[in-house]
């Protein structure tokens, strides 16, 4: 994803460069969090350290969960005075 032509990565030349508030680097990373951990998951049923319900359960409960709560993290942050994380 490309960030908006209004982001402030693009301030220049008429001020500095700030962080991203146009929510492209808090997408991308809720996104690879949510891909690794279910890498993590698929290597361990795989590798059975855990069963097939167990890999369904954690798809349909935590990951919804996790992803809820990262989720939740990035919009506070991007909502932060001025666009920085805080």
């Amino acid at each position: 994803m490309e960030h908006r032509s209004d982001c402030a990565v693009h301030n220049e030349p008429a001020y500095p460069n700030d962080y991203c508030d146009c929510g492209v680097d808090i997408i991308d990373e809720a996104r690879g969090f949510l891909y690794g951990l279910i890498g993590a998951c698929l290597d361990d049923l795989k590798d059975n350290k855990i069963t097939e319900d167990k890999f369904k359960e954690i798809l349909v409960e935590d990951i919804l969960v996790l992803k809820g709560n990262h989720f939740r993290i990035c919009i506070d942050r991007l909502v932060a005075p001025q666009g920085h994380p805080q």
